[in-house]
């Protein structure tokens, strides 16, 4: 039996019921996955403030360390230093650092000092993309230490990285969650509301959303937690948050996962509104349920695309050059109108056939086992 290690984000709200919201969910569905497979033992490395006790899998908890000390390049017998120590006791087989783009070099340096295959699974939205240094950081590390292997969740992801850095990430592996979702009862009867899912913030186009079917025939639920960085917030941003929501909209906040997906089975669709999504969490969860996509997109062949089949089990609505979003709105109505006419049933025995959690596991862990053994030379214990 393989003993694998997932180390969370150091600064990740990890919760039993968490889903379409990005890295945090995936960390649990993953240690989720890995332990219901009787090959694999996997503990999970969380906060020891996380919401994750009580569950049935492993966990190896931590004091949350600040930044600071997460960012130095030595812990001088810090929590970090504590807990590299009782890693390296464990003995792990593999280590899997399942993280988005605020990586702590100086720990994970550690972590890949500890002489045991190493995968760095990282997540990031698209302003990810853009930081440069995160990037030149991540593969300077892998240079150091080869036995070191780089994963992401799209080719999209892959191909953008890389016109950026000229550098080849090393694995594309594409995310799923297990069958626990289950079946969404299919509705026949016509269907005249729509779902967003995700944070509730300009950043994510939650306005544009909004102002698209304001005036339309279509009622917006939206599924997710206003953005609440306040230290950080923009005034416009701010003023934008405090102002009432149209009629035609109803917020449900954050919703557990077995809520959401009786609120999503009589949806007429979802509407993934920020272009260039690096894969969409929520648009793959609602196409597990049989629920159409609609993906507004700035290129053809995004990420969202990898796995939604044009006019089978969702629309792309592809923004023209110098084109504006706020202009978009009769091609948004359009494509949600066009919904009707999609197949739910078919939408969702395609994705329970082709991105099944025993496929995802299969193809995840022949990507493990790639990850070579360090050089005996590099085999160091860390001090």
């Amino acid at each position: 039996m393989n003993k694998v290690l997932i180390v969370a984000g150091m600064y990740q709200k990890l919760r039993w019921d968490n889903w379409g919201t990005g890295v945090e969910a995936f960390n649990v569905e993953l240690w989720r996955m890995l332990n219901r497979n009787k090959n694999t033992k996997c503990i999970m490395l969380a906060p020891s403030d996380t919401e994750l006790k009580g569950t049935p899998y492993p966990l190896l908890l931590w004091n949350q360390p600040s930044k600071e000390e997460n960012l130095s390049a030595k812990p001088s017998g810090s929590e970090r230093e504590r807990k590299i120590e009782i890693i390296d006791s464990e003995n792990f087989d593999y280590i899997i650092v399942n993280s988005d783009i605020d990586i702590p070099f100086g720990f994970y340096k550690e972590l890949a000092q500890l002489g045991k295959p190493i995968m760095f699974f990282v997540h990031c939205h698209a302003a990810g993309i853009a930081r440069y240094h995160f990037w030149k950081n991540l593969f300077d590390l892998r240079q150091e230490y080869p036995h070191i292997r780089i994963a992401v969740e799209s080719e999209y992801l892959k191909r953008k990285i890389f016109e950026k850095t000229y550098q080849d990430i090393d694995f594309v592996i594409p995310l799923t969650f297990d069958e626990g979702l289950g079946q969404a009862n299919f509705v026949e009867s016509p269907l005249s509301e729509v779902a967003y899912v995700g944070r509730i913030t300009k950043q994510k186009n939650s306005h544009h959303l909004i102002s698209w079917l304001e005036n339309s025939q279509f009622n917006l639920h939206l599924l997710g937690e206003k953005w609440s960085n306040v230290a950080s917030i923009r005034m416009k941003e701010l003023l934008w948050q405090q102002a009432p929501y149209p009629k035609s909209v109803t917020a449900h906040g954050q919703v557990p996962q077995n809520e959401l997906k009786h609120i999503l089975k009589n949806k007429l669709c979802l509407i993934s509104p920020l272009p260039t999504e690096t894969f969409s969490l929520a648009a793959f969860g609602a196409q597990k349920l049989g629920v159409p996509v609609v993906s507004i997109q700035k290129e053809p062949n995004e990420a969202i695309n990898e796995y939604m089949i044009e006019g089978t089990t969702g629309y792309t609505v592809l923004l023209q050059p110098k084109e504006r979003l706020k202009d978009i709105t009769p091609r948004v109505i359009e494509a949600v109108a066009k919904c009707k006419n999609l197949d739910r049933e078919f939408i969702y025995h395609h994705f329970k056939i082709n991105y099944s959690s025993e496929k995802f596991l299969e193809h995840f862990i022949s990507k493990l086992k790639q990850c070579p053994e360090p050089e005996n030379e590099l085999k160091q214990q860390w001090k």
